[in-house]
């Protein structure tokens, strides 16, 4: 993402006086919010750029101070993770650049990068990844084809296809945007290393854990290298290592990493930050595996805490803390702890996501199993139903990803001694299974 600076529209316009008055405070202000930004004060740079947008107001429709001013706000709410407040900003900074610059305008494609990539944060793929697909045809329209822009639209649309798994698409982008970075600015610099991070993460995603170590041990190699050791864009890529080594289960020299990682979020940044909150989430994990569950406890409170203040209390973020904690509570034999957090994860889910989406079926059938560990089998029996339900309706009657939840299933129907309904699920995950050669490890509660 790029904070569009005042310079962009520092021109005065011709006009009353009034105009005049306006365009020199929007100057100033604006100018204000862009230092609060890289300064990392978002606070006072969202202030500065409502107060800017208000100003813009006053000028001109055409005047491409507004789009600035639109787009700024956008991006301030974005970097604090209010993706869902700052759409509409962007949205209508790239409104008026349509109407003032024209479709085909490069910094008509900044806006259709800026908005595509708080869309794809939201869930919207596909409208985001139309819009990515628009700004790389106008930027390899309008740029020349080692323009370091067209390198980010190729980047971000890798990440948006990774999401969505298309592994080879991702893969040629990624190695284009590479191609165009080392050309312009060599091998050992941060925008290089972000590709590389993006590729280590499409490892990752494929299940290359080999390869995305490497790949991510590389980039911190570069990081730490181009930085200063206090710099908090070190624990990126101290985190995303760290995160792929807990995955590979050698979760001690994970637990450094991403103790390493909070430390620096914690100095640079503080405690309340998302940075911060990411930091001590990845860090939980990884205690988990070494069996420090206390202090992974007091991290996930933490974290959970934090983005409740930061982002507000249904933010989809919350979803994964909320239910690492109900897993902690509900290995140590508290069950009725683990419940309303479970609970609480899936409306969040739900709320965000809709009813039916495949994610709310992974939770359900989470809290179906905590509801078998409660006694609770007939409501476990209702959870695990719907479960199936949605995993058919937006997957597939066949698809793999049904035998874990319909065994379970099968399991809570043996609970209830409703046996051929029990078989009948068995039998159904069996034949998907020979159908797909695909193994499962269901978990039995």
């Amino acid at each position: 993402m790029r904070l569009a600076t005042a310079a962009l529209a520092l021109a005065l316009l011709a006009g009353t006086a009034h105009a005049q008055d306006a365009a020199t405070r929007w100057q100033r202000v604006s100018e204000a919010g862009v230092a609060s930004a890289n300064a990392g004060d978002f606070a006072a740079a969202e202030a500065a750029f409502r107060e800017a947008l208000t100003l813009s107001e006053q000028l001109p429709p055409s005047d491409p101070r507004r789009a600035t001013s639109a787009n700024n706000l956008g991006f301030v709410l974005y970097a604090q993770g209010r993706t869902r407040e700052a759409l509409p900003y962007y949205a209508d900074a790239l409104s008026w650049r349509d109407a003032t610059l024209g479709p085909t305008h490069p910094v008509t494609a900044q806006s259709l990068n800026n908005l595509a990539e708080a869309l794809r944060l939201d869930g919207q793929r596909e409208q985001a990844e139309r819009l990515h697909r628009r700004a790389i045809d106008i930027r390899r329209t309008r740029l020349a084809p080692d323009h370091p822009d067209l390198a980010e639209s190729l980047n971000n649309l890798g990440v948006l296809l990774t999401d969505e798994q298309r592994f080879d698409e991702a893969q040629a982008l990624f190695a284009e945007a590479l191609a165009i970075r080392i050309k312009a600015l060599g091998e050992r610099h941060s925008a290089v290393a972000e590709v590389k991070s993006n590729l280590g993460a499409l490892a990752f995603a494929r299940g290359d854990y080999a390869e995305a170590e490497r790949r991510h041990r590389d980039v911190l190699a570069t990081e730490e290298a181009v930085r200063s050791p206090g710099d908090p864009e070190i624990a990126v890529a101290l985190s995303n290592l760290g995160q792929v080594l807990t995955a590979e289960g050698k979760a001690e020299e994970a637990a450094a990493l991403l103790d390493r990682a909070l430390a620096l979020r914690l100095a640079a940044l503080g405690p309340d930050r998302l940075e911060t909150a990411r930091s001590r989430h990845g860090l939980a994990l990884a205690l988990i595996q070494l069996g420090q569950a206390e202090r992974a406890h007091a991290l996930l409170e933490e974290t959970v805490s934090a983005l409740e203040r930061l982002l507000g209390p249904t933010s989809p973020e919350l979803a994964p803390p909320l239910k690492d904690l109900a897993e902690l509570d509900r290995n140590r034999g508290d069950y009725a702890a683990a419940l309303p957090l479970l609970q609480r994860a899936v409306t969040i889910e739900e709320t965000n996501y809709g009813a039916t989406d495949p994610r709310v079926a992974v939770s359900l059938n989470n809290l179906a199993l905590l509801q078998g560990d409660l006694g609770a089998w007939g409501d476990a029996d209702k959870i695990m139903a719907r479960a199936v339900a949605i995993e058919e309706t937006s997957l597939g009657r066949d698809s793999p990803e049904l035998i874990p939840t319909l065994e379970n299933h099968a399991a809570v129907l043996d609970r209830l001694d409703r046996r051929e309904a029990a078989a009948a699920a068995r039998q159904r995950a069996f034949a998907i299974r020979v159908a797909t050669s695909s193994p499962s490890g269901a978990s039995q509660p």
